[in-house]
């Protein structure tokens, strides 16, 4: 046995690639890191000590997915941690914005104003919209014509040669 896990493959656009995931928890983790840190800098324990809670969190998790990756499908995988980060953002976003004293908002430019609020609460669900209708559309008729217009030039090319 080798042990290694051959990942289910998606019946959508979807395929689990190793760049992707970890593009995808990277992007979507890495402000924590980087804002628990200036919290820590700045005397601002407990939110920093959540911010890091909530890396912690969402990487264990998206760990555990791609261990998973076999008995999971791809679009699967990609909805539970994009439905985790749905949660986690919103709740640490908030729990800043509630535990920090102003100065340190301040310092970090941390925005409070009603749209920067809503942008935080409705970004994830948005993308994890996009994502499965994305998903279940078929193949565009513009990618298969585009094929088939290949597959002539490469026969008349072929044809061609002497």
């Amino acid at each position: 046995m080798t042990g290694i896990k051959s990942a289910r493959v998606g019946k959508g656009r979807f395929q689990w690639h190793a760049g992707s995931w970890l593009g995808a928890v990277l992007g979507s983790v890495g402000w924590m890191v980087v804002t628990s840190i200036f919290l820590a800098i700045h005397g601002q324990w407990l939110p920093a000590a959540l911010a890091a809670l909530t890396f912690l969190c969402v990487s264990c998790v998206a760990a555990i997915l791609w261990g998973l990756r076999s008995r999971v499908t791809p679009l699967a995988g990609l909805m539970c941690l994009l439905g985790l980060l749905a949660l986690a953002v919103p709740s640490l976003w908030f729990a800043i914005l509630t535990l920090t004293n102003p100065a340190t908002l301040a310092a970090m430019n941390w925005p409070n104003s009603w749209w920067a609020n809503a942008m935080v609460v409705l970004v994830v669900p948005a993308i994890m919209i996009r994502l499965w209708t994305l998903n279940e559309q078929p193949v565009a008729i513009r990618e298969v014509e585009a094929k088939e217009q290949n597959q002539i030039m490469d026969t008349k090319v072929s044809d061609d040669l002497p």
